[in-house]
């Protein structure tokens, strides 16, 4: 089902003001105005021309998140804004022939919505009734603009469906008011599917069960009025075969993707699947990459073949993840934009027979900065061609790969030659140009009287591109296995501890808890069911990204019933209370020594940023020893991602320097997260953000740590151009937050 453009409008205030704010169509203003009822509205500030009180009205209108943004001049339009839909509450939902759901007393991790007690195992034609005293189509014009080409008025200003629990992504779902005054009938149309002759549900059109699980959102009450929050009921229909649990894996040394999950009972196959929304026309596209009797899977296969070079022209092939052209094609004058919305990875279990649904992983999340190919303008626009043709000696050869990832942006990475492909013809070398980290690449002819000895000149290439690359070496934490070794039952009572803990909500502050002491097996089944828990992945990354307490998390492991989490240290216990308490111990060190109690919050950002330039020194030799171990942490360097590199020792790269920054702002009274993302011209990197004066702002302590002092100091997300332009990732921060951060 299509989902027209957000039109600009009054919405209530993501920022938590409890006012409403403007949104022109394209990003949040600075205009407020008061919820209609509560303050004269007169108070609006510089208030544009349209009428607050429809605010109450968005529905599904509100601005959404779109994942990574629009492809526009080869970046990423930034922190996307997330769904903000904590003002409107909706009445009970009737099963079809039933009573109301229970509404009363559930506990929930995100108080934004009000949920609903579950509704487990319905028949896959399952319909509800949503009570609905008022004509639908009559005050749709009231909420929503029509589409501009069907003249249909989406629905969901009153009733959606969605399959995650973010809210983010919308199911495809029917949603019919027979005759006014009669309830909203809600059922499935998920459409039936067939790739290869392969139906993976034996489900008619009306039926659900492509997905494991479903979450109806209601906006408006029995009389048409919008209440203050959605009301959403979770619910699964039953099934043969369970949703394998999934995990995956990046080979760093060639940027394909590793996919594993646990075995299904009375399962014989698995399809690895790729799904996606087309926005437009209203139906999904899938695509399954792989069937196998086994239980994992790597995209090795996903590439097109170059014969006689040592790199491919294309990998990860049918993994593509943006529809349209690409930032690259953008940028050359023959794209026309493109999107990079509602793209799945999973696996679906099979006995020949019937076929499981599948757990949707978020694609951009999983691979989205993979390698797809290389990107041709850009690496056209950075050759020096000599007189002769060809580049005239190989110190003219770019020092740096351009690629399009897999979700259409123009990345770049530490150009590398293999000196056992260099052809000879005639009068000129051809350079097999390779990207470190991926398996595409291309040819460079380089004049051959420039270079008369090419065995010392690709040598000497090779080290000088390393030396050149940018100071980025952020690193992914990543889920290791899809099943857990029975290695106990589990805890399930977070440790005390006096050292800051960081979370959005309880189950990222739970988790936070129990990394800092370094629980091996952690029981998560008093969260994992909970309404408005977030995924397990992201539940996690955030609690380790948001921790500096949090030393040395290798990976997990989950168990197949998803209740425990399995997790790898690099360190032990011992090490890490020592480690700890001496982080703890410098920290409190530092604040006393550079703040004070009348500096304002800029300032003690200024004060904390000079004192790590000052103090720090980047670490490129674990950066190299990194690259050159295949893009793994050597052993015994660990200490340079971790907050006791630069604190304790004086040295560590841009995970360090965030994850230190961040310790210290906390204990000086700001606020402040670390934000993990790309950096396009060098990969993985980590930097911070700031919140003073009620408005947040951008730090990169690393990259204030040169010639250049302080150029990234409470900047804004958009100040980050040329060589510093970058795209932030989703595994930071769970999905649903990920928008209260976006700088102005």
């Amino acid at each position: 089902m299509s989902q027209p453009a957000t039109p600009a409008a009054w919405y209530p205030d993501p920022a938590g003001s409890g006012q409403l704010r403007y949104w022109d169509g394209t990003q949040w203003t600075e205009h407020l105005a008061p919820v209609p009822g509560t303050v004269p509205t007169e108070t609006v500030t510089q208030a544009p021309a349209s009428d607050p009180a429809q605010a109450l009205a968005t529905g599904a209108q509100q601005p959404g998140r779109r994942r990574r943004g629009l492809l526009i001049g080869g970046i990423a339009t930034g922190a996307a804004i997330a769904l903000v839909a904590g003002t409107l509450t909706v009445v009970a939902v009737t099963q079809a022939g039933g009573s109301p759901s229970n509404v009363a007393g559930v506990e929930n991790l995100d108080d934004r919505y009000e949920w609903t007690q579950p509704m487990l195992g319905l028949e896959r034609n399952h319909h509800f009734e949503v009570p609905a005293a008022y004509d639908l189509d009559a005050i749709a014009p009231d909420y929503v603009e029509p589409d501009p080409e069907t003249g249909y008025y989406d629905r969901a200003f009153a009733v959606a469906v969605y399959t995650d629990p973010a809210l983010t992504r919308r199911a495809e779902a029917s949603v019919i008011q027979f005759d006014p005054g009669e309830p909203i009938t809600v059922s499935a149309h998920e459409m039936e599917t067939t790739v290869e002759d392969i139906r993976f549900k034996s489900a008619g059109l009306d039926e659900w069960g492509l997905h494991d699980e479903y979450f109806l959102v209601q906006r408006l009450d029995e009389d048409g009025t919008p209440l203050p929050k959605p009301r959403v009921t979770p619910f699964t229909v039953a099934h043969e075969l369970e949703a394998p649990v999934a995990s995956f894996s990046t080979d760093a040394a060639t940027g394909d993707l590793r996919v594993r999950w646990n075995e299904v009972a009375d399962a014989t196959e698995y399809l690895v699947y790729t799904s996606s929304m087309d926005t437009e026309n209203g139906f999904r596209v899938e695509r399954v990459l792989a069937t196998t009797a086994e239980t994992e899977w790597t995209s090795a296969d996903q590439a097109v073949e170059n014969d006689g070079a040592p790199f491919v022209l294309t990998q990860n092939e049918d993994m593509r993840l943006f529809d349209g052209s690409s930032a690259d094609n953008i940028l050359a004058g023959w794209g026309d934009g493109g999107r990079t919305e509602y793209y799945d990875f999973g696996v679906i279990a099979t006995d020949g027979t019937q076929y499981s649904p599948f757990r949707a992983y978020d694609a951009l999340e999983v691979a989205g900065s993979l390698p797809y190919e290389i990107a041709f303008d850009a690496s056209r626009n950075a050759k020096q061609w000599g007189p002769s043709g060809y580049v005239e000696g190989i110190e003219n050869v770019q020092t740096s790969v351009y690629f399009t990832s897999l979700d259409g942006m123009t990345r770049a990475t530490v150009a590398t030659i293999d000196p056992a492909g260099v052809l000879d013809l005639g009068d000129r070398w051809v350079l097999p140009l390779m990207g470190r980290g991926t398996r595409v690449g291309e040819w460079v002819p380089v004049a051959k009287s420039s270079t008369p000895d090419v065995a010392a000149a690709v040598a000497a290439f090779n080290e000088r591109a390393l030396a050149a690359a940018p100071t980025t070496g952020g690193t992914a934490f990543t889920a290791v296995s899809g099943t857990v070794a029975e290695v106990g039952a589990g805890s399930k009572t977070a440790p005390e501890t006096d050292l800051p803990v960081f979370g959005s909500s309880p189950m990222v502050t739970y988790l936070a808890k129990h990394l800092i002491a370094q629980t091996p097996v952690i029981d998560i089944s008093d969260y994992a069911s909970l309404p408005g828990a977030p995924t397990v992945s992201d539940a996690l990354t955030e609690a380790t990204y948001q921790n500096p307490y949090v030393l040395g998390v290798r990976g997990y492991e989950l168990s197949e019933d998803g209740t425990r989490i399995g997790v790898q240290y690099e360190v032990t216990k011992a090490e890490a209370e020592q480690l700890q308490a001496d982080i703890a111990a410098k920290v409190v060190e530092v604040v006393e020594s550079v703040v004070t109690d009348e500096q304002a919050e800029a300032e003690k950002v200024v004060a904390l940023n000079d004192w790590l330039t000052a103090n720090a020194e980047y670490d490129h030799r674990a950066l190299e020893a990194k690259d050159a171990n295949g893009g793994q942490v050597v052993s015994g360097d660990e200490y340079a991602w971790r907050a006791d590199g630069v604190l304790l020792r004086g040295s560590g790269v841009c995970a360090s320097y965030a994850s230190a920054f961040h310790a210290l702002a906390a204990a000086a009274g700001v606020s402040s997260v670390v934000v993990a993302g790309d950096v396009l011209a060098g990969g993985p990197h980590a930097w911070n953000k700031v919140e003073a004066d009620g408005v947040w702002r951008a730090v990169d302590v690393t990259w204030n740590d040169s010639p250049d002092a302080n150029r990234y100091l409470m900047i804004a997300d958009a100040d980050f151009v040329d060589q510093a332009a970058r795209v932030e990732d989703a595994d930071w921060m769970v999905d649903s937050w990920l928008g209260d951060y976006a700088t102005r």
